[in-house]
């Protein structure tokens, strides 16, 4: 998110606009000196995404400080007075992101006063922008999303030099003491059940009697991290598993190029699988469940392999295909940086977006963007 909010800031800036990000919990420290850095700044509202009024409270305050002129959303709910509240406050075009992963792609068509209310609801949103199809699809066919102001725009990741890879790799992987020589399966997301972290646990001895250097690393914390330690001893894969809790910046920290292969193998309907087209910019082949806007990101047999999710024993065999085959590990990973350079660049994904704001020219554009996001 860090890298987004730096490229938003500077091509808004090119154009003139002042753009101020809002989240809902302290940024980290090194965060912090990352916004200082560019000059961006930001505010922090704790109750943005408390329902009800405190949200809407938070969001009047945010409106009357800044007084911007376009108003985006993400990670926040859409549903509410909130739209209605910006336009009264002389806010001229809101936009959302919908990021949101799903347990079900079963489409509950929403019963009619609630698909009114949303409309109702919805009227002052100038653009609903879904970072992948299945979402669109799911929203529009619920009767949620307006189909004439909804878009698909996809996640951004920024395209790394590859000119320190080696280096990167080597320090990565001294620093968490993973054998030079291993072949590592890397999973990086926040630490819950329906990540399927616990998936990738059970495979590993399936993956490990065939393939005896293999190593996992689990990079991520959250509610379920102690769960996944103590499922990896009770299967005895000490020595063969590596949890590095959090890893602040995945771009610089030296951790795609650590690994093989990246996997998610999440269980619920991801929305998009941003550190699935980190990933490829790294030339890393990618293992991933046929879930939400995975297969969007991931071009089966060509960039990676895709399989079934909440399937211990096919998500095992599917990263054994590539494991034990060097050359088509290399293929696909550069393959996947030619992917995620042709759909999913950075700037060109920002570049989209600020599109649909529809800016004036530099000397009569907008005097403030604000971008609410949490932590």
């Amino acid at each position: 998110m860090e890298t987004f909010l730096r490229e938003m800031t500077l091509q808004l800036r090119a154009r003139g606009c002042h753009h101020v990000a809002v989240f809902s919990g302290q940024p980290s420290p090194t965060a912090v000196r990352y916004f200082e850095e560019i000059g961006l700044p930001f505010d922090v509202v704790p109750d943005i995404l408390i329902d009800g009024w405190p949200s809407l409270k938070a969001i009047d305050g945010i409106l009357r400080r800044h007084r911007p002129e376009i108003l985006h959303f993400s990670f926040i709910t859409l549903l509410g007075p909130t739209p209605w509240l910006a336009r009264l406050r002389g806010v001229k075009r809101v936009f959302f992101t919908d990021q949101t992963s799903r347990l079900s792609l079963e489409v509950q068509k929403t019963p009619t006063w609630k698909r009114a209310l949303a409309r109702l609801l919805q009227i002052p949103v100038t653009g609903i922008m879904c970072v992948s199809g299945i979402n669109r699809r799911m929203g529009v066919e619920r009767g949620v999303f307006p189909s004439n102001r909804t878009f698909v725009l996809y996640n951004g990741s920024e395209l790394p030099p590859l000119d320190r890879f080696d280096e990167m790799r080597t320090s990565f992987r001294q620093r968490f003491n993973i054998p030079a020589d291993a072949l590592v399966v890397a999973a990086l997301c926040w630490m819950i059940p329906e990540k399927g972290i616990g998936d990738l646990i059970d495979a590993a001895p399936i993956v490990l009697r065939r393939v005896p250097n293999a190593h996992f690393l689990i990079g991520g914390i959250g509610p379920a991290w102690e769960e996944f330690k103590a499922q990896a001893r009770r299967l005895g894969l000490d020595g063969h598993i590596t949890f590095t809790g959090l890893i602040e910046n995945p771009l610089q920290d030296g951790v795609f190029p650590a690994c093989d292969i990246l996997t998610q193998p999440s269980r619920w309907q991801e929305a998009f699988g941003w550190v699935i087209s980190e990933a490829m910019g790294f030339e890393r082949a990618v293992v991933a469940t046929e879930v939400g806007g995975i297969p969007e990101v991931v071009d089966h047999g060509v960039t990676g392999l895709l399989c079934p999710h909440s399937k211990p024993e096919a998500l095992a065999e599917t990263l054994i295909t590539i494991l034990v085959n060097p050359e088509r590990r290399e293929q696909m990973g550069k393959a996947g940086r030619q992917r995620a350079k042709a759909k999913f660049e950075l700037s060109s994904k920002v570049a989209e977006l600020i599109g649909y704001y529809h800016l004036p020219p530099a000397a009569r554009v907008p005097s403030a963007a604000a971008q609410p996001v949490p932590e």
